[in-house]
């Protein structure tokens, strides 16, 4: 982190960071005391060396004005926590100070897995990330092969004991006690706040509290506690009791405050004011799972400190909010996170008549103009902002990456990757939902994380830029569209995306950049638009186009404005692709057909409309020829009285259509099959009909039903078919005989005379055959030479002479042996409808 001094971040009062880490083996477990006590000395020695080395060459701004303040590095003994490692550090007043900054945790017996790492009391956000980053880094540099940091509130494997638990503890230095009065009673009024965005210990004993599933895409764990170890740890931290919960003050009056908690000493509590550093201790952190979220939650503990600095200045009190209503809400955060429920005091009426413009931004929510009661507690959080924004755009860190993970958290991310609310405990749930629900798995997770906040600063797995737009206002809107408002599958898409600048000033250098992908996450387009500049009240738009494909039932489209190259605007929107279902079958249970004269199929259609509007739609049923390709008979529902039933057909219904003759249905059979295929009433249509008029009895096409849906347009939207059935048709429609067998032995030159009766008189078609007499070799498939073509009239019986003269070519490549034999085949409209081979061959 390279900061020079004129950017730092400054803070109102000075900060500090304790914070406990985990040191566990590869499988996530503690490790032997002995051994714990030697990696722990190490660490210190080695820290130690490292910082030295650091502070002594600084290779940045930042790092030489803390070398500057920094003096005699050692190690020494202390009691309950055995070697140290110790700095002085000279404060902004020029007093100098000792502080522990490594060591194992004072709290608990002789061996212990808590390393608690601490930072002087800094006076910019990038001292404190330096200070926690750099003695985190340099102690992962130091451990053993086969050990691993873990940072969250608890050993997700272990079983819980008491007093082993890992937090985060802040303190904010407040010399002037009437400041620290006003700023204890604000953080005070907030730990629910606080506690729903750092909630980061969901399992205990190698599992969670409850099932965890998700639906479409989101997490369901509403059984699992969030904060096992706030909901368990009780001795030190709440009290988790409205008569004994830390107080509201009037003044800093230590003796009251403990006659409260009931605890003497009561530092073991959520929050203290009297700690002999001049400092507010909140203790209520679970350990966070990343460096930036430590210094992120310092960053927002700083601006409500800076709110209550300018509230005390203003001679305006701290609110009182109860103590029962703030144990309700710190049990409400502490079980679901941002999903809880937020609750309001028995006197909500007349704390907002005493206090309307706080209880405005505390109990009301913001977004509907504070009419409305907060409802969940990730809005009251944004309230929280809300009530904040001054400090924070003040302190420059609204929108810099130290606030960066709290903000993703409750407002997601610009890509739509992170659906807020998100904690780190939902995000640790979430993926061992992933991971097969192995707790194993989670635990090595959790150790690749604590490498990456080690190795970056700015490492976080809830990582993004916070989509602020509920929180500030953006001088420019984007909005998507599309057409048609109903897509079916196959259609084409056009979207369309609004620009429009709402605010004062020209904007210069837009980009627009727009993503279409499926439902699997495929990008199906990419466009960009540019444009210089966009003037005040000035709308322009963009147009893409795609076009849908069967089997995806959904399309985003996502836009992202940046101006200036800066990122202000994202939208995504959801292009459901819809299905008319359409599904056909035969009644009769039948593997094929027989056709002598016309012959009814029996089927049966459902149909179901399951968008969200009425259509108007037509229903074309085919029986059809799937070896040729061809329709053998079809019917449009256009063109019977029972197509009004589909003029429409209403949203989310359906219709269901039979075809089958009266005879057929008198049919034990049929009757059966009917019932066991149809449920309610059904629309009567009549079959479909086979003539045998241009097949011969060689010929036994496999068949099936189409049922094909069109709309208004005539695109098919819809299509189903039923199962294959063979149709065989009995005696030609168009017959013919070879007259005159060939001779055994031609010579080239003679003339082969032979002759065909063709009968056409049953032909129904209007169009007329084609008769072709071809040459064949039965060595060679391939070799094939037409040697007659002649047309036959529907209605007429004919005897046709065909008469050829033998060329010398004949004998040539693909002639084989020089055996032939004749073929005549029919054709109507260029497909073949009778083939008749002469079985005597003859030789050349």
């Amino acid at each position: 982190m390279v900061k020079l001094a004129s950017t730092l971040t400054k803070l109102p009062f000075t900060h500090g960071i304790e914070s406990e880490i985990q040191i566990v083996n590869l499988k996530g477990r503690w490790i032997d005391g002995e051994k714990m006590v030697s990696i722990m000395g190490k660490i210190v020695q080695d820290v130690a060396e490292g910082l030295k080395g650091i502070l002594r060459d600084p290779q940045d701004e930042l790092t030489e004005m803390i070398s500057k303040k920094t003096s005699n590095i050692r190690i020494a003994p202390v009691e309950r926590r055995g070697d140290t490692l110790i700095v002085t550090y000279t404060l902004s007043n020029g007093e100098q100070v000792d502080i522990e900054i490594l060591g194992r945790d004072p709290h608990i017996g002789t061996i212990t897995w808590i390393l608690e790492a601490a930072t002087p009391p800094c006076t910019t956000l990038e001292e404190l990330a330096w200070w926690m980053h750099t003695i985190l880094k340099l102690s992962h540099d130091s451990l053993p092969a086969g050990v691993k940091f873990i940072t969250t509130g608890l050993n997700p494997l272990m079983e819980y004991q008491q007093g082993l638990s890992f937090g985060d503890h802040h303190h904010i230095g407040v010399p002037d006690p009437g400041y620290r009065l006003s700023v204890y009673n604000l953080i005070r009024a907030f730990i629910p706040h606080l506690v729903a965005l750092s909630v980061n210990s969901p399992f205990v004993a190698g599992r969670p509290t409850d099932i965890v599933t998700m639906k479409d895409g989101r997490l369901q764990a509403p059984g699992c506690i969030r904060s096992i170890r706030l909901q368990l740890n009780a001795r030190q931290l709440g009290p988790d009791d409205p008569q004994h919960y830390i107080p509201h003050l009037t003044s800093l009056d230590e003796s009251f405050f403990e006659r409260v908690v009931g605890r003497t000493p009561a530092r073991m509590c959520d929050m203290y004011p009297f700690t002999r550093f001049n400092t507010v201790e909140i203790r209520v952190f679970d350990s966070q799972i990343s460096v930036i979220r430590k210094v992120a939650l310092a960053a927002l503990l700083q601006a409500l400190a800076l709110k209550a600095k300018k509230l005390h200045d203003s001679g305006e009190l701290i609110p009182e909010v109860d103590s029962e209503t703030l144990i309700k809400n710190r049990r409400s955060a502490i079980r679901w996170g941002l999903t809880g429920p937020f609750f309001k005091p028995r006197n909500l009426d007349e704390f907002a008549r005493k206090h309307p413009n706080f209880a405005a931004f505390y109990f009301f929510d913001c977004r509907l103009g504070g009419k409305e009661p907060v409802k969940r507690i990730v809005d009251a959080v944004k309230n929280m902002f809300f009530f904040l924004k001054e400090e924070l755009e003040e302190l420059g860190i609204l929108k810099s990456e130290f606030l960066n993970p709290l903000l993703v958290s409750v407002y997601g991310d610009m890509s739509g990757k992170i659906i807020p609310p998100m904690t780190t405990a939902d995000y640790q749930l979430e993926k061992y939902f992933e991971l097969g629900e192995s707790i194993e798995s989670l635990s090595r997770e959790l150790q690749i994380i604590a490498d990456q906040t080690c190795s970056n600063v700015w490492s976080d797995p809830l990582s993004g830029i916070p989509n602020l737009q509920e929180l500030v206002a953006v001088p420019v809107s984007l909005e998507l569209s599309f057409e048609p408002s109903i897509v079916f599958e196959g259609q084409s898409v056009t979207c369309k995306i609004f620009v429009e600048n709402k605010g004062e000033e020209p904007l210069r250098d837009l980009n627009l950049s727009c993503v279409v992908i499926d439902h699997a996450g495929e990008e199906v387009l990419e466009e960009l638009f540019t444009l210089e500049t966009l003037e005040p009240g000035e709308r322009r738009y963009g147009e893409i186009e795609f076009d849908t494909e069967a089997g995806v039932p959904q399309y985003t489209l996502s836009a992202k404005l940046t101006v200036s190259s800066e990122l202000v605007a994202v939208e995504k929107l959801a292009i459901p692709v819809y299905r008319v279902v359409c599904k056909t079958d035969l009644i009769a249970q039948v593997d094929g057909v027989i056709v002598t004269g016309e012959t009814e199929i029996p089927f049966i259609v459902a149909v179901e409309n399951t968008t969200p509007q009425d259509m108007y739609l037509t229903l074309k049923i085919s029986v059809v020829d799937k070896d040729q390709g061809r329709e053998l008979d079809s019917v449009l529902s256009d063109l019977k009285p029972w197509g009004v039933y589909l003029k429409p057909i209403r949203a989310k219904d359906h219709a269901l259509f039979v075809a089958m003759s009266e005879e057929i249905a008198k049919l034990d059979w049929a009757k059966a099959v009917l019932e066991g295929q149809t449920e309610g009433s059904w629309v009567e249509i009549d079959p479909l009909v086979l003539k045998p008029w241009l097949y011969s009895s060689w010929i036994s096409p496999r068949c099936a039903i189409r049922a094909q849906l069109l709309d208004s347009s005539g695109h098919v939207i819809s299509e189903s078919w039923s199962r294959d059935f063979r149709v065989f048709f009995q005696g030609a429609m168009v017959s013919v005989e070879v007259g005159q067998k060939p001779k055994s032995t031609y010579n080239v030159g003679e003339t082969l005379e032979t002759s065909l009766m063709v009968d056409a008189s049953d032909l129904l078609s209007p169009s007329p055959v084609k008769v072709v007499v071809k040459i064949k070799s039965p060595s060679d498939e391939t070799f094939e030479r037409k040697i007659f073509e002649a047309s036959v009239k529907p209605g007429v019986s004919t005897t046709m002479p065909v008469k050829w003269t033998i060329p010398r070519d004949i004998l040539g490549k693909g002639a084989g042996e020089g055996v032939f034999y004749l073929t005549v085949e029919v054709l109507h409209d260029g497909e073949l409808v009778n083939l008749v081979e002469a079985p005597a061959k003859f030789k050349v």
